[in-house]
């Protein structure tokens, strides 16, 4: 878990790398180095000292105050998890010894004291209890309940690592957890669209995921805030169980004293973290911001990728106020299309939209697996947009100038073509007019040529008849000439 209380890059360093000790998933040094540029030399000297680390400065069978040391079982950014055993009423505990809490830890463990014991409030068998927070010798302890099984960031960071062998499996591994209480995950083992994967592969997904936000609304309604919900955080009994743990910078709602992180720091693991809590102190944080890790979790245990990925935490912030992360059906064809938008409500950017309780975001992963209607409705391509311009208001009015100017000048080019095409279709028109004019004239002539002819012809008969009436005449008198004869 991120020690919020620390905001230097040594301390982000190490957070990053007892973060990456949970997961099974320790980098290089130049990884680190290129993560966290500043103080690089310091930051080789913690890396060294951490890898020729192989005691701790406790050992099985030392005790610290009433607690028996029996075995190391992992080491995060707030300290080292020992199993121990509570000699005053032989019960084993998981004991967690704090680290770089520095002068004052007396009083930061009253405070955590106080917060730890509101989140035992909820009473909830998928809550870890906190039985004891105390200091020993200067050495701060908290001893919390033991479970066994490991944490779903175990079970993610082996499954990559099967995934990387042979390519096949795209969510994580569930198989061999008994969830005894939930028969839905255990029918329709048929293989979906992608062909390596079933519905019930997904489905125990699915019901981990409700059971880990059924306990986190136990959390919400004793008036806790988790703040850093993160696989790292979940324990996976092997009796199909999930139990959510680490309250250490958990805010309880109704006190107004700060927590074990300074005013203004941010706080969190920074993959999980929710846009608000990246704006410091100017939103107040509620419930919603643990849906939101809710949503990065199932994200990831569905796809074996996290939403938002960058090599910078600058950048990886940049991402989770900007970004909308990948369709995970891109990534794994098995996820069903509602749980793409129950995914997609989680992780809405804005928290007005979110899923408003993690119980409400549980009955919708319930509703996915007995095939019900879901509450939550996939968001169109308009309101994406819409969305998307309120979140980058200085991108989005660049654009809009651009796409202003460029409907300004294909106006204007329509317009100038408009008028080109208005003067073509005049010439064309006189052209026509022209033509039909001539081929007027044309036929006025032709008529006028063929009345002279029809003239001319009626002359020559009018001509033809009047020599043959002289001729006639002539006859006539020849021939009463010779009667008269």
């Amino acid at each position: 878990m991120s020690d919020g209380a620390h905001n230097t890059p040594v301390d982000a360093f190490l957070d990053q790398y007892f973060e990456d000790v949970e997961a099974g998933t320790v980098r290089q040094l130049s990884d680190y180095l290129a993560l966290f540029p500043d103080d690089q030399d310091l930051i080789a000297a913690e890396y060294v000292a951490l890898q020729g680390r192989t005691t701790s400065a406790e050992s099985a069978g030392d005790a610290l105050g009433p607690y028996r040391l029996e075995e190391e079982l992992g080491r995060g950014g707030q300290g080292i998890v020992y199993k121990a055993t509570d000699t005053r009423i032989d019960r084993t505990v998981a004991l967690k010894v704090l680290r770089g809490l520095g002068p004052g830890a007396e009083g930061l463990l009253v405070r955590f004291k106080r917060e730890a014991a509101a989140a035992s409030k909820a009473d909830h068998p998928g809550v870890c209890a906190v039985y004891d927070v105390d200091v020993t010798g200067g050495i701060p302890y908290i001893a919390m309940r033991y479970i066994e099984g490991e944490t779903l960031a175990k079970r993610i960071a082996t499954t990559r690592e099967v995934t990387a062998a042979d390519t096949a499996p795209t969510v994580i591994a569930l198989d061999e957890v008994d969830f005894e209480d939930d028969p839905d995950t255990s029918v329709d083992q048929g293989t979906t669209s992608s062909g390596s994967q079933t519905r019930s592969d997904v489905m125990r997904v699915v019901r981990l995921v409700e059971k880990v936000a059924r306990a986190l609304h136990a959390v919400h309604e004793a008036g806790v805030i988790h703040r850093d919900v993160k696989p790292g955080n979940v324990m996976i009994t092997p009796q199909g169980e999930a139990v959510v743990m680490d309250f250490g910078i958990a805010r309880d709602e109704e006190s107004d004293l700060q927590t074990l992180t300074r005013s203004g720091d941010l706080f969190g693991t920074p993959s999980y973290m929710s846009p608000e809590q990246l704006t410091r102190q100017s939103i107040r944080v509620d419930r919603r911001t643990d849906v939101w890790s809710l949503g990065v979790m199932l994200y990831e245990c569905v796809t074996l990728e996290r939403p938002f990925e960058a090599p910078s935490r600058e950048g990886l912030y940049q991402q989770i106020l900007a970004r909308e992360p990948e369709d995970p059906r891109r990534l794994n064809p098995s996820v069903p299309r509602d749980l793409v938008t129950v995914i997609a409500t989680a992780l809405d950017k804005d928290r007005e939209r979110r899923y408003q309780t993690a119980h409400d975001l549980a009955e919708d992963l319930r509703r996915i697996r007995s095939y019900e209607p879901i509450q939550a409705k996939p968001v169109g391509r308009l309101t994406r947009v819409v969305r998307w311009a309120q979140r980058n208001p200085a991108v989005a009015a660049a654009l809009a100038v651009v796409l202003l100017s460029l409907s300004a000048g294909l106006f204007i080019a329509l317009w100038q073509k408009s008028l080109a095409n208005d003067a073509l279709v005049e010439t064309e028109t006189a052209r026509v007019s022209a033509e039909s004019e001539k081929s007027l004239a044309d036929d006025a002539r032709e008529e006028a040529e063929t009345a002279r002819t029809r003239a001319e012809s009626e002359k020559s008969l009018a001509d033809a008849a009047r020599e043959e009436a002289v001729t006639a005449r002539g006859r006539a008198v020849r021939e009463k000439s010779v009667a008269d004869a």
